[in-house]
């Protein structure tokens, strides 16, 4: 036997475990598409870099690729231009959560000592008492507020790139 209360908090821990897991691997994303180090900026940039660092506060710049983008001059002849383009602007960004658990189990109730305790009945083949099962849906889940603002950010610095 199980105090219920256990039983219940032993299966929200584990899907709050499951939770942070998923959490983990979205927060990956910022190593996906942004490195620490330096951004090629002046000595002025690279001491106040520095100050931020040792005040605790790392800096990330977005992992970029250079494509070569075709434009008219002004004679009208194609002219070659390279754009930097930050890779979170060029991919669908995907954040999972987990949308709803639910866990099925036959048992019995029993009071003891005032608290209720919780009996699983032995499975006998043929007989569907004893089976548990847990459903977890994972969904898709929209973007925060602020990854959406980054991404709209770097999406308007791509924009004034291109002439």
């Amino acid at each position: 036997m199980i105090s219920l209360n256990d039983f219940v908090r032993a299966i929200n821990d584990a899907i709050m475990q499951s939770h942070d897991s998923l959490m983990s691997n979205d927060v990956g994303i910022l190593d996906k598409f942004f490195a620490a180090g330096e951004s090629g900026k002046g000595e002025k940039e690279k001491k106040e870099k520095k100050e931020k660092k040792e005040r605790g506060s790392g800096g990330l710049r977005p992992k970029n690729v250079i494509v070569e983008y075709q434009v008219l001059d002004a004679e009208g002849n194609p002219q070659a231009v390279d754009v930097h383009v930050p890779l979170i602007t060029l991919v669908p960004l995907s954040i999972s959560r987990i949308e709803k658990a639910t866990l099925s189990a036959d048992f019995d109730l029993e009071a003891i000592e005032g608290e209720l305790q919780v009996s699983f009945s032995r499975h006998v083949e043929g007989d569907a008492r004893g089976r548990s099962k847990l459903e977890l849906t994972i969904a898709p889940q929209e973007a925060s507020e602020g990854m959406k603002l980054l991404v709209e950010g770097y999406e308007a610095v791509l924009k004034r790139q291109i002439p």
